[in-house]
């Protein structure tokens, strides 16, 4: 598998993380390559239930914060309220 680190969109990268340094539309071809696998282990992604679960797995994992983003806030509401019904 080709290196995300030769991929012509990252030469001359300044910054150590790609999504401050470019909007989303920007690295859509790039982003084609990360196997589906890999977003569901490491992402909160799909239903309310399903990022609900998530963090439940990131908390049971040790974490203290859990951030959501690249999501609207209206999205992020739903799985806010639903968390909060989810936690004792």
């Amino acid at each position: 598998m080709k290196s995300f680190a030769d991929d012509a969109v990252f030469a001359g990268l300044e910054r150590k993380t790609a999504d401050l340094a470019f909007h989303r539309y920007q690295l859509v071809e790039a982003s084609k390559r990360v196997p589906f696998e890999w977003m569901q282990e490491a992402c909160a992604v799909g239903s309310v239930e399903n990022c609900v679960g998530k963090i439940a797995e990131f908390r049971a994992a040790g974490a203290d914060e859990v951030l959501l983003y690249g999501s609207a806030p209206t999205d992020n509401a739903g799985v806010v309220n639903a968390w909060r019904e989810h936690t004792p």
